[in-house]
């Protein structure tokens, strides 16, 4: 894929206030050049002096996290693994703004939301329809059940129905905080990272989304 990078909404300058460390395992045969373990950050640097190879390390690691993310927007999964790819080589052209001091992870989840985000604008979608087996591999019923999580009260295929129309129905930026936080584990600070918003705002938008959530899930009873 040669996707210009004129769709690039992210600025990889502004994210640096998470720092999210995770140790890859290096193959034995790569240990030589990155030794047994190495954070994404490290990897990075081996990237920008050349090393190819240290590249395809994070992509093996984060593959499949991205295409998790993207799936919350994308039902398509020849759209999905075209937005994944899409991801990759925007994070490598993007590399050289990339400052160590940041977290990858954090970093590589903001561009593969934007990118999902852009190929749903492309296509002149409004919202994107979770499928009921999306919904089912999000693991949200793992989730203790509480009046401030009501996304997590839900256990019935039928409230799930429910749920997945809820969801498609939120705005964007309301839906997005919202999984970030329930579905991906990550913290608010993270998630104003992704969506360059003040930590403030997502806070906002995930009560927001929560209190709809509610508010359909009441009605239903």
């Amino acid at each position: 894929m040669n996707s210009a990078l004129t769709s690039y909404v992210v600025d990889p300058k502004s994210v640096v206030r998470v720092k999210k460390i995770h140790l890859i395992e290096v193959p034995r045969h790569l240990n030589k050049d990155f030794g047994e373990r190495a954070t994404a950050e490290m990897l990075v640097e081996h990237v920008k002096r050349g090393n190819q190879k240290a590249f395809d390390l994070l992509v093996i690691k984060y593959q499949s996290s991205i295409a998790r993310v993207v799936s919350k927007y994308i039902r398509d999964r020849s759209i999905i693994l075209d937005v994944v790819q899409e991801t990759f080589i925007k994070a490598y052209r993007g590399l050289g703004s990339f400052r160590s001091d940041s977290a990858f992870y954090t970093w590589i989840h903001r561009i593969a939301i934007n990118t999902a985000i852009n190929q749903i604008k492309n296509t002149h979608r409004k919202h994107n329809h979770l499928s009921i087996n999306d919904m089912e591999h999000m693991d949200l019923c793992e989730h203790q059940a509480s009046n401030e999580d009501p996304i997590a009260s839900v256990h019935s295929n039928g409230l799930k129905k429910h749920l997945n129309r809820i969801l498609s129905e939120l705005p964007i930026e309301l839906k997005t905080a919202l999984l970030l936080k329930e579905v991906e584990g990550f913290k608010y600070e993270e998630i104003a990272v992704i969506v360059s918003s003040p930590t403030g705002t997502v806070k906002s938008r995930i009560s927001r989304a929560r209190d709809r959530v509610a508010a359909e899930l009441s009605a239903l009873e």
